[in-house]
């Protein structure tokens, strides 16, 4: 957005704002921004404190946003609650869950007992909407999805980002590995997919987690793409011991809760290559940010997202190829950093 329609739109805020909450002198604030074009800010009066979602209609329709989040609140689930809409102009009234997020205690005396309600409480949202309607009504994350996204990676990191003309056999092996990949992620079982579900989507405060966020683009799909999402996180690279006690609690969680009969023999495959998947993915469209929309903020986290990748396809013979094709890449991008 230029600066002209982001102070038009900020200035109808707080109309909007002083129309749905009169007699009170608002104190408006930039709260945070994101990859999309979402924006929020923090109103304030007196003892009240919300956070206001702006998100223009034309590009970031707030009705998913709303509707999962209705959702959230129906199986008590720790999120914000919504208490105003105005959809037409793509302005949301949220509880203000505060500043501090989960990635900002990384290294406190916190942090993995933090991490641990993070995981309890994706157990609960899974576990809550296993069989439910709404599950239902939500898009099918399946294997053409999943293939897309990952289609990703060759075209915004390889061909944009780095300048490179993969040859034939090249796309044809990529093609290959990938349709591997997809089956393999496909295969286990299916629930509900917050989709964003890291540390900077995920607010602490007090010693305990307050809320998640970001939940607009669920969908119905890969049962461990979330648990990945926060164990193998873009922001930060828990050691190797949290990850597997916080794999362990999580499916032991889910497994008591009756969503899977037992612990799956196949699990730490599956925690793999959606991981993999999920980082492929993530090359890409941090790349396009940069590229497409002028957003270079996430290009300093590539390197520790190809570290993940790069970690994991060594376990895997059946990814040696890919594995050769990206290994290169790992210095360029360190270098682009240093530079």
């Amino acid at each position: 957005m230029s600066d002209d329609t982001q102070d038009r739109r900020l200035a109808a805020l707080r109309t909007w704002l002083q129309t749905i909450r009169p007699n009170r002198e608002w104190s408006i604030s930039v709260a945070s921004a994101d990859a999309s074009f979402r924006r929020y800010f923090r109103a304030q009066a007196q003892r009240q404190r919300f956070i206001v979602m702006d998100a223009p209609p034309d590009k970031e329709p707030v009705q998913d946003f709303v509707r999962v989040a209705g959702w959230l609140a129906d199986w008590g689930v720790a999120a914000p609650r919504v208490h105003a809409v105005d959809a037409q102009s793509g302005f949301v009234l949220l509880d203000d869950l505060g500043d501090t997020v989960l990635l900002d205690r990384v290294g406190a005396d916190d942090a993995v007992p933090l991490l641990e309600q993070s995981i309890d409480a994706l157990v609960q949202l899974q576990a809550r909407a296993a069989g439910s309607r709404q599950l239902d009504a939500l898009p099918a994350y399946d294997v053409a999805f999943l293939a897309d996204e990952m289609a990703l990676c060759p075209q915004w990191f390889l061909q944009v980002h780095f300048g490179e003309s993969l040859s034939g056999d090249q796309l044809t092996m990529i093609a290959q590995q990938f349709e591997l990949m997809t089956r393999v992620v496909a295969a286990q079982p299916r629930g509900f997919v917050h989709r964003d579900y890291h540390s900077r989507n995920l607010m602490v405060g007090e010693g305990r987690l307050r809320g998640m966020l970001d939940f607009q683009d669920a969908m119905h799909g890969p049962l461990s793409y979330d648990i990945v999402s926060l164990l193998r996180d873009c922001y930060v690279i828990w050691p190797e011991h949290v990850q597997r006690n916080g794999l362990e609690r999580w499916a032991t969680g889910l497994a008591d809760a009756g969503v899977w009969p037992a612990v799956p023999g196949d699990l730490q495959r599956w925690f793999d290559f959606t991981g993999m998947q999920r980082h492929l993915k993530v090359l890409g469209i941090f790349c396009r940010l940069h590229h497409r929309d002028g957003k270079a903020g996430y290009l300093p986290d590539l390197p520790r997202v190809m570290d993940h990748l790069l970690t994991v396809m060594a376990r895997y013979s059946e990814l040696d190829a890919l594995r050769a094709l990206l290994t290169p890449f790992r210095s360029r991008l360190q270098a682009e950093v240093d530079s």
